[in-house]
């Protein structure tokens, strides 16, 4: 995987709760959305440039080979020694939640973008597919193997973070169904096999079953997830007005 899968060069962390033991100037801003520090305001503070090394490297390393990643190998990574990582991160499993949960943040803020696009139903998805599964495979290793992993085998810190995931699938599926509803003309509440569909588009478990198992081209694949996707909701709409039709047929 390549190291600019998940990385620009504005410095993203994962919640200004992360920097608790940092000192951050006064003014620097970090927006809820994106937040993204300012490289200046980094460079002020080498506490600051250490931590998010630290970050930064957990992020490539556990996408890269997973959860299991050790603290020395973060370290020899993010240039520093096995002390100054456990001064910013006191446990393992401390450094792999803060990691993932900057992985989550920019996860949401690449879907966030897509789903909010105004455009007609097909031409949404036919963007909106690809995107979401080139979304998938650029997350990492480290986040398939949280999504796998049993609640109770996850140290507590990790499964707040899976615990979350959880959340913003939820959500995520909920608002692109809407979104895809409402494209289509319908109103009213989405059907469930909207909802379904969706879900089963949007799944990193499905995503890496058909290209890794079945061995089908990612462009292919998102070419036939858009397609059967647009089929399942235009049927679930002509389903919906067919219902309202035999009501107002029974009511005459």
């Amino acid at each position: 995987m390549p190291k600019t899968a998940l990385y620009s060069a504005t410095v993203v962390v994962s919640s200004k709760k992360s920097l608790s033991n940092t000192k951050i100037p006064s003014n620097t801003k970090i927006p809820s959305s994106a937040k993204t520090i300012e490289l200046e305001a980094v460079l002020d503070d080498p506490r600051l440039v250490a931590r998010l090394r630290i970050l930064r490297s957990a992020r490539l390393l556990i996408a890269e080979r997973g959860l299991a990643v050790s603290m020395a190998e973060i370290a020899d990574a993010a240039g520093v020694g096995r002390r100054t990582v456990f001064r910013h991160f006191g446990t393992h499993e401390d450094l792999v939640a803060a990691a993932l949960g900057s992985a989550l943040d920019w996860y949401e803020q690449n879907l966030d973008l897509t789903v909010a696009a105004e455009q007609p139903l097909d031409t949404w998805l036919n963007e909106l597919v690809p995107h979401l599964l080139d979304v998938h495979r650029r997350a990492g290793r480290g986040l398939w193997e949280l999504a796998s992993s049993y609640e109770g085998d996850l140290a507590p810190a990790l499964a707040a973070v899976n615990q979350r995931r959880r959340r913003s699938r939820l959500e995520m599926t909920e608002a692109i169904a809407a979104a895809a509803w409402t494209r289509a003309g319908a109103a009213g509440s989405v059907p469930e096999a909207v909802a379904d569909a969706v879900g089963l588009t949007i799944s990193a478990f499905a995503t890496h079953s058909m290209i890794d198992d079945l061995g089908r081209k990612p462009d292919r694949l998102a070419a036939s997830a858009a397609t059967m996707l647009a089929a399942v909701v235009r049927s679930a709409v002509n389903t919906s007005a067919d219902a309202g039709n035999d009501s107002l047929g029974g009511n005459s």
